[in-house]
């Protein structure tokens, strides 16, 4: 590990079963609410600093002011991992984060969550408390905070938490074990709970198959929605549920797609697909 150089992002596992957990917690969690934005990596070496985004691409010239914030920060040497959003009417908008990140225009906020390194000293090895410690200890600023925090072992205080997360307009909630360790690719220590959004479509048209993959255009009463991803071999006009994580925005017909949408189910009990107003479950 090397300040300057890209380090493998931590990914976050989905909790599907929400009941379950809400009934038994079996350890003490850190939790913070699940912010829509896009993840990103400060490196801070002395007035050197780079920005990358999740895919590992140097992003630092379309995050000046949060290069000039790490810049302006006290301490030297350091690697954190956070969520850049961008606000809009005093709401967390994720598609002023997608036009930052295309763009550079727009101002974005920095919500870390993790050290990485800290004084040229790799913290992966460390417990998550430790390592959020060593955060709190810095000296952050407007464009560069902390993301809040709340610790509980208490099953209905986590449902409680979520509850709130979710009247506040937060997309849900990102919890991990406190004695968890920073581990490169997907954690089963550290995972996401968000309500699961569900709506049905109609398959239009296929296409060429691709590592593996079919893709399927998918249309609701309005027009084309969205490209569906999936193994199995759909014919145009059945009507598939599919879930997603709301809508961005396109230059399809709609002016809206559907974001991350995967296939769900089959749905042979159903002829039509929905109109835009989807379907929300937890």
């Amino acid at each position: 590990m090397k300040v300057g150089e890209f380090y493998t992002f931590q990914e976050v596992m989905e909790t599907r079963n929400a009941s379950k957990l809400f009934n038994f917690l079996p350890y003490e969690v850190s939790c913070q609410p699940k912010l829509d934005g896009i993840r990103l990596q400060i490196h801070k070496q002395d007035k050197n600093v780079n920005i990358f985004s999740k895919k590992g691409i140097d992003v630092t010239h379309r995050f000046t002011e949060l290069a000039d914030a790490a810049r302006a920060m006290p301490q030297n040497n350091f690697i954190l991992d956070g969520e850049g959003v961008c606000f809009y009417n005093e709401r967390i908008n994720f598609n002023k984060i997608l036009s930052k990140l295309r763009s550079g225009i727009g101002d974005c906020v920095f919500f870390g969550f993790d050290t990485i390194m800290i004084d040229n000293s790799d913290m992966t090895g460390e417990a998550y408390f430790s390592r959020r410690g060593e955060l709190e200890r810095m000296q952050l600023s407007h464009n560069i905070r902390i993301a809040p925090q709340f610790i509980t072992s208490e099953s209905a205080a986590l449902r409680s938490y979520y509850i709130e997360s979710i009247k506040r307009g937060f997309e849900g909630i990102v919890y991990r074990d406190i004695y968890s360790l920073y581990k490169s690719g997907l954690n089963p220590e550290m995972r996401k709970l968000k309500p699961l959004r569900t709506l049905d479509v109609e398959v239009v048209l296929g296409h060429e198959k691709n590592d593996g993959y079919y893709s399927y255009d998918v249309r609701v009463k309005e027009g084309i929605i969205a490209k569906v991803p999936t193994k199995d071999v759909l014919k145009p006009g059945q009507i598939i549920e599919i879930r997603h994580e709301g809508l961005v925005d396109s230059e399809n017909e709609l002016g809206k797609s559907l974001r991350f949408p995967t296939l769900f189910r089959i749905r042979n009990d159903k002829k039509e697909p929905n109109s835009m107003g989807d379907k929300i479950e937890t």
